[in-house]
């Protein structure tokens, strides 16, 4: 087993705020590592928010796996991907969990499900990609997943008939992304553009290049406002910072 620890510490203008970056890698069979630790041997990365010294922020423990960010609209010659974040207090089995872009049973968008063997540990993040190869020529590493056989060391999501026939191909304009547990319930969803299916109203249309990013990544209100534009996507990485306090006028 090896054991990465890693920390570092900045001085903010306020004084006394620290960016802490720290991981524990310890790999075995078909575990998913990635942000808060690395899959399959990678290099592990972690991103803790900023705090002050005196007050810490733990970030709060949801009850189920989240959508964390979704690539639209790649920038020309790049794909699309999913990411997903673990934000409970335990390892989750992905066995029977699937992602696609089909709200409606038996309808003719794409529903894909994870392999069996695989586990995301709490506080990581995986990601799934359309093209694993255009993926690793874009970020530099291979995604966790990918959504069909590009010949890439990465794992391949498989077609869950039973929901949908099709592929997932994310319609620029509006769509929907939805993650189903082993029960097919609906877990996670967001919408944007035209299809207010998760959100009214939905989430804007992002230009290219533009992630759908939640923001920080264990928020979950079921609207709108979980999300934001990221004009810098950054698979692999969530933001944890809490949002800025509301001022009220007075």
């Amino acid at each position: 087993m090896n054991r990465k620890w890693i920390s570092r510490m900045k001085a903010s203008m306020a004084g006394l705020a620290w960016l802490a970056v720290a991981s524990l890698a310890a790999w075995g069979a078909g575990e998913v590592r990635r942000g808060l630790a690395a899959p399959f041997g990678s290099t592990p990365r972690a991103y803790l928010p900023v705090v002050e010294a005196n007050a810490p922020f733990a970030p709060p423990v949801l009850g189920h796996l989240v959508i964390s960010e979704v690539l639209v609209d790649p920038p020309e010659g790049g794909t699309e991907w999913i990411e997903l974040y673990n934000p409970t207090g335990g390892p989750v089995l992905l066995d029977g969990f699937k992602v696609g872009d089909e709200e409606t049973l038996g309808q003719q968008e794409g529903m894909l499900a994870f392999p069996a063997g695989y586990t995301l540990q709490p506080g990581q993040v995986l990601v799934i990609a359309a093209s694993a190869p255009v993926f690793a020529a874009a970020y530099g590493f291979d995604p966790d997943f990918e959504m069909r056989e590009s010949g890439s060391p990465a794992p391949n999501l498989e077609k869950y008939t039973a929901w949908a026939g099709g592929n997932v191909e994310l319609t620029n304009g509006g769509d929907e992304v939805l993650l189903l547990d082993l029960t097919d319930t609906v877990v996670d969803a967001l919408s944007w553009g035209a299809s207010t299916w998760a959100f009214a109203p939905s989430i804007g249309v992002p230009a290219r290049g533009v992630s759908l990013e939640r923001a920080p990544a264990w928020r979950d209100a079921d609207t709108a406002s979980d999300w934001r534009k990221q004009p810098a996507p950054a698979p692999g990485q969530v933001d944890l910072n809490p949002p800025p306090p509301t001022v009220t006028p007075t």
